[in-house]
């Protein structure tokens, strides 16, 4: 896969896409063979982006597509985040425009990743006072899509700023949002969201999880925007669009900069420099009119809007005319939207009645168990409602949402190899600082996931959640790793031998390491883990031990194993 990448940068686009071709088979059969190599292929397929080909541009698009489907928004997101600190300037504004056309595509999980939405906030900063204007329209156009799917992360990172920098950012998204300095300084006095934001919030959440037509997805999701599209787009149509507009990357002339007053505020609105037709006409027409146009584009009636705040230049995020919060006794919905509703309410700040009828929505849906659903986007989903459970501490919610996804994970016909690391990462961050009833369901959960992976897969998937806490040095009570090294021994016990010796060389280094551990919690699952492989595996292991452990450890080992196996094959251990 790594020698396919490199052939994205050859200089004829027929080798090029040929090799996005590539790229996109092995995304749809074999994900798990091309994850390792994704910090190195995505950087290099964004770059294609901006490619003067057609062709080309829709084969990156598409393969962006099925690595979001087969590795998640994470990985997705994650590679257009990282293209944005490249040094060209048609590379980032490629960039830019892809992850405003995709931004209903990874809601969710923006949503509920605080800590990717605030570093997405701090990427674009930089771009919103760029010297390129079109970088500084697109951004600005982003960040306004980011405050109303994360308006909590949005803050939290707006306040950490430097004075000057807040307000250089406020006086940007001021033409965008006009409510932004008020709401913010509510936040800063209240460190909570008032509940008109949280609504639009939760409101603009469940129009990208409600799923749209074919026809909608062709046009919303992953579009496809190129130089020369966009600029017959802008030639053809004089009213105003928020779709991508060519721009020649070439700095503004001084006299203009020095007249726009930009650098002596570090950065004004990238509307305020922008002096088209299109502008005036706005301009004439008024804010009032222009917030409220731009609320009915929303298909939201003027009752509501007056309601809520005015967040205008939203293109891709756009809120349904129905109202998200349905009837409990609604039996037509589906899983996946009663599921979208119950996540919309944990993301409005939950009072104890709303509390109550999420967790009852959630126990019909449970006890229902729409089988006909594909596991992978409700899984997915259900993940986002635990996490959303999680930072508001409610247990019952937890284990409702964890008894969900076992069952959603059992009812599964195909394979959940590739969700597997993914739930893993999430439901091991749902087992610190909770309940021992949370806690002992996640590990359930997890156990009964991993018998359904290829046996290979699923050690490998936990050496490798071992190794990054061991990297990371989890310490306390909120420590993981006893849970994975429980996991490993689960699993070792339904091992054939064979596979067991060739996961040997990667296992025992990391459990030597985690043996170190300050936790007697984290040493005693060590310990226990060792003696079940060397009840697989015999004498053998305790040589390869020899050289990893110190003597006392290796002592305690042994002790252990002459133990449970009742002093039989201890005796030839301890010698």
């Amino acid at each position: 896969a790594d020698l396919i990448a490199e052939r994205l940068g050859d200089a004829h686009h027929k080798v090029q896409h040929a090799a996005l071709v590539l790229l996109d088979a092995f995304a749809e059969h074999m994900p798990a063979t091309l994850a390792p190599f994704l910090d190195s292929v995505l950087p290099r397929v964004m770059q294609r982006l901006c490619d003067k080909r057609e062709e080309v541009r829709s084969s990156c698009v598409l393969l962006l597509r099925r690595l979001h489907e087969s590795c998640g928004s994470q990985v997705t997101l994650t590679g257009m985040v990282r293209a944005l600190d490249a040094a060209q300037a048609p590379v980032k504004a490629a960039c830019l425009q892809q992850l405003i056309s995709s931004y209903s595509v990874f809601a969710p999980f923006i949503a509920s990743c605080p800590s990717q939405a605030r570093n997405l906030f701090l990427k674009l900063l930089p771009l919103s006072v760029d010297k390129v204007l079109e970088l500084r329209r697109s951004s600005v156009q982003a960040l306004v899509q980011l405050y109303v799917l994360a308006p909590l992360p949005f803050y939290e990172a707006l306040m950490k700023l430097p004075g000057e920098q807040q307000a250089a950012i406020k006086k940007s998204l001021l033409p965008s949002l006009p409510s932004l300095d008020r709401e913010a300084a509510a936040y800063a006095r209240t460190k909570k969201l008032s509940p008109e934001v949280a609504a639009v919030s939760a409101h603009a959440i469940s129009a990208c999880l409600t799923p749209p037509s074919k026809e909608a997805r062709e046009e919303g999701e992953w579009e496809i925007r190129g130089h020369a599209a966009a600029e017959e787009e802008v030639e053809g149509d004089s009213e105003e669009s928020q779709s991508y507009q060519p721009c020649n990357y070439e700095e503004e002339p001084e006299d203009e900069r020095r007249a726009s007053g930009k650098y002596s505020s570090e950065g004004l609105s990238a509307q305020a420099v922008e002096k088209t037709p299109r502008k005036r006409q706005h301009e004439e027409e008024g804010a009032d009119k222009e917030r409220a146009s731009a609320w009915e584009d929303r298909g939201i009636e003027n009752e509501e809007a007056n309601r809520q705040p005015r967040a205008r230049g939203i293109s891709q995020v756009h809120a349904p005319s129905c109202s998200p919060w349905r009837g409990e006794d609604d039996e037509s919905l589906t899983s996946r939207e009663r599921l979208t509703s119950i996540l919309s309410q944990l993301n409005s700040s939950l009072s104890a009645q709303d509390s109550e009828a999420s967790l009852e929505n959630l126990r019909r849906l449970a006890a229902l168990r729409n089988s006909g659903k594909k596991g992978g986007s409700l899984v997915q989903l259900i993940l986002l409602l635990l996490k959303g459970a999680a930072q508001t501490g409610m247990a019952e919610v937890q284990v409702a949402s964890l008894k969900l996804i076992d069952a959603s994970l059992q009812e599964e016909e195909e394979e959940v190899d590739p969700l597997a690391h993914v739930v893993l990462r999430e439901l091991l961050e749902s087992v610190p600082r909770s309940r021992r009833s949370v806690a002992a369901q996640a590990e359930e959960a997890i156990g009964r996931m991993l018998t359904r992976c290829n046996p290979e897969r699923g050690m490998g998937i936990l050496a490798q959640a071992l190794e990054e806490r061991n990297a990371r040095g989890d310490e306390g009570t909120a420590s993981t790793i006893p849970v994975i090294v429980r996991l490993m021994e689960k699993q070792a016990c339904t091992y054939p031998r064979a596979l067991l010796e060739r996961q040997v060389p990667i296992i025992l280094p990391l459990l030597s390491s985690a043996l170190n551990h300050s936790s007697a919690d984290v040493r005693k699952s060590v310990v226990m883990c060792l003696v079940e492989l060397h009840r697989q595996l015999g004498q053998g292991l305790l040589v390869e031990l020899d050289g990893m452990l110190t003597a006392a450890q290796l002592k305690l080992v042994r002790i252990y194993i002459t133990k449970t196996t009742g002093g039989a094959g201890g005796g030839t251990a301890v010698c």
